[in-house]
């Protein structure tokens, strides 16, 4: 058996591997691995097939087919991206003519919460009067002091902010299709030809457990389709074909026409389990 060992931390795009007890950094034997290594190139970049580099990912640059048909990956990371990494894996292995008997171990997970109570502790030390009188000493025309004077607001603000990610290009260029695969949810309809007619403002809400929302709205904002649950994708996706068909189709009536000004949608979703890095 080949035994691999992951470790990933996204935080700071660190990856380590080792083969068999070996570091892949250490030996000629993966140099392309050290290439992606040394550049911190994000781990899931690269557990896919990138052809342009000859990379046939991860699986099958690891996998010796003279001497082991059992590669045991042992993962030290977060859960989302080890979930990543094994459903690359086990796509890369069905293509296999030779499939390979794969084992799986989350041996340490990183969580994301535990990592927002680290800030936390560290700001609560920042904002403490023992740090405050040591900026007070730097005087108050030093830029430190300005900038700890908005340090509050500012990590507020940080914590609150909500990124916003627009997606735009030619019609049937693959938007929809994307922001699928990123959601993990096949829920926006997709087509060869002119497709989505509304615009679509997708929304995490880990509190619906695996269940999709979805609700319409007008130029204002405004609820026009009040919101509806749905337990599964195909659900929603038909849900979506009924009240906003392709260009070029009649919308069903009563529905969704533009007497009631819709503008566009609101899906929400989740991922199974905590939803976290959605």
């Amino acid at each position: 058996m080949q035994k691999v060992r992951i470790r990933y931390n996204p935080y700071r795009m660190k990856t380590s591997i080792s083969v068999n007890g070996t570091d892949v950094c250490e030996t000629d034997d993966y140099l392309q691995f050290r290439e992606f290594i040394e550049t911190d190139t994000p781990l899931q970049t690269w557990a896919e097939p990138v052809p342009y580099k000859d990379w046939h990912g991860i699986l099958n640059e690891l996998a010796d087919e003279e001497c082991y048909d059992e590669i045991e990956i042992v993962f030290e990371g977060r859960l989302i991206d080890y979930e990543d990494l094994m459903r690359a894996c086990d796509a890369a292995n069905e293509k296999r003519e030779i499939k390979l008997d794969i084992t799986y171990r989350l041996e340490t997970e990183y969580s994301d919460a535990k990592l927002m109570q680290n800030i936390d502790a560290v700001m609560k030390t920042l904002l403490s009067k023992k740090f405050s009188a040591l900026v007070d000493e730097c005087g108050e025309h030093s830029q430190i002091w300005k900038d700890y004077g908005n340090l509050p607001e500012e990590y507020q603000f940080a914590k609150d902010k909500e990124f916003k990610i627009v997606f735009a290009g030619l019609y049937s260029s693959g938007k929809s299709t994307i922001l699928n695969t990123l959601i993990r949810h096949n829920i926006l309809p997709t087509s060869d030809e002119t497709c989505t007619s509304k615009t679509c403002r997708l929304k995490h809400d880990k509190k619906l457990k695996g269940k999709i929302t979805l609700e319409g709205f007008d130029e204002q904002g405004n609820t026009v389709i009040r919101k509806e649950t749905f337990g599964s994708d195909e659900e929603c996706l038909k849900r979506f074909w009924e009240i906003t068909p392709p260009w070029g189709e009649e919308e069903q009536p009563g529905e969704c026409g533009h007497d009631r000004n819709l503008s566009g949608f609101i899906p929400s979703v989740s991922h199974e389990g905590d939803g976290e890095g959605i």
